[in-house]
């Protein structure tokens, strides 16, 4: 019986040991810091890999979206990622974006408040490995400010649409993202205002300090 115990105990512990681990997929929005009236701001949606091992992504879709009435509209979206080279690039093979040449972009609302995407390798089972502790580009938007947009505001409901949002390998089976990290976008004074801005606030003080004297 203790043989047998031993024997069953000894597969048990050889199974862990040979099972592959698993990469951790992180889908991240960066935060950008804009001012009233600016246009072609940018954002980027990145996939990290925390996990020890390599994740293989055939595929991916992706579904960003912002608070109808926050003053923010997107204008475009492409692969120029800057903050981590795109997914697909260098990899020796075509693709294509969202199938048709771009990213679609979907008007809600009154105005163009979220924007989808997907991309594809077009080699049946082709996918681009992603490393452990590597960071690839998936997407960089572009969004405009209303004129009106009240200072300080910080729209942290930019996020990425989870169930619009997805990973899969070369054939097409799902990989599981483990975390969605969502960014802020703050708006603050254009520097000639902020200017004009302290000037005013100076003389403000000088003129009361005049009137107590």
């Amino acid at each position: 019986m203790r043989n047998s115990t031993t024997i069953l105990a000894a597969a048990i512990l050889a199974a862990v040991t040979v099972a592959p681990m698993q990469g951790a997929a992180i889908l991240s929005l960066s935060s950008a810091t804009v001012t009233p009236g600016s246009i072609g701001n940018t954002i980027e949606l990145t996939l990290t890999n925390t996990g020890p091992s390599s994740i293989s992504i055939g595929a991916f879709n992706f579904a960003v979206a912002t608070p109808v009435l926050g003053g923010i509209t997107f204008s475009d979206a492409t692969v120029n990622t800057t903050s981590a080279s795109y997914i697909f690039s260098g990899s020796g093979d075509s693709f294509v974006i969202d199938s048709l040449g771009g990213f679609s972009v979907l008007l809600s609302g009154a105005g163009t408040n979220s924007v989808t995407g997907n991309d594809f390798r077009l080699t049946p089972g082709a996918a681009t490995l992603v490393g452990s502790g590597v960071t690839v580009g998936l997407a960089q938007l572009l969004f405009d400010v209303d004129v009106a947009t009240p200072y300080g505001l910080q729209i942290a409901a930019i996020g990425i649409t989870l169930a619009e949002s997805n990973l899969a390998d070369g054939n097409g089976n799902t990989i599981n993202i483990d975390s969605f990290v969502n960014g802020d976008i703050s708006v603050i004074p254009e520097p000639s205002s902020m200017a004009l801005l302290c000037a005013g606030l100076v003389g403000a003080v000088v003129a009361r300090r005049r009137v107590r004297a």
